[in-house]
């Protein structure tokens, strides 16, 4: 689905979750599987962005250097959520479908492992930023 399209058919979600409409996108960066639109700034000094997910991500579970609010709107997608060191639960693995709202803490070390339909999309509300990435490669096998 084109970022057009989208709009246009979730405009009645987008307009309840953003204090502004139109939506004008400031940035679009992609990121292997992630294309990101960045919306603009939100008067609480997050940023609120599209995300659009066409596969599952191959790389290391990682953590992010903020807070994100996420509101997945289509598609939808699993989530493998790691703690490591926990001895019986190592990682949880989470369906995140349309309609879902829930918060990502910058300590939570996550990957997305499989896409619920062709592609998922999700309005993030992202920051303050509080620390750096950080990728753990040594978990990709935590479930093996």
């Amino acid at each position: 689905m084109t970022l057009d399209t989208f709009l246009a058919t979730y405009e009645p979600q987008l307009r309840e979750l953003l204090p502004f409409w139109p939506v004008k996108v400031w940035k679009t960066e992609h990121y292997g599987p992630l294309t990101k639109y960045t919306l603009g700034p939100l008067e609480d000094g997050r940023w609120a962005m599209l995300h659009q997910l066409r596969q599952a991500d191959d790389g290391a579970p990682h953590d992010h250097p903020c807070r994100f609010d996420t509101y997945v709107l289509a598609g939808g997608y699993r989530e493998s959520i790691y703690r490591p060191g926990h001895p019986t639960h190592p990682h949880e693995d989470v369906d995140r479908r349309p309609g879902a709202a829930f918060t990502i803490l910058p300590d939570t070390i996550h990957r997305i492992t499989g896409l619920l339909a062709e592609e998922s999309w999700s309005l993030c509300l992202a920051g303050p930023v509080v620390k750096d990435w950080k990728h753990y490669p040594e978990l990709l096998n935590v479930d093996k």
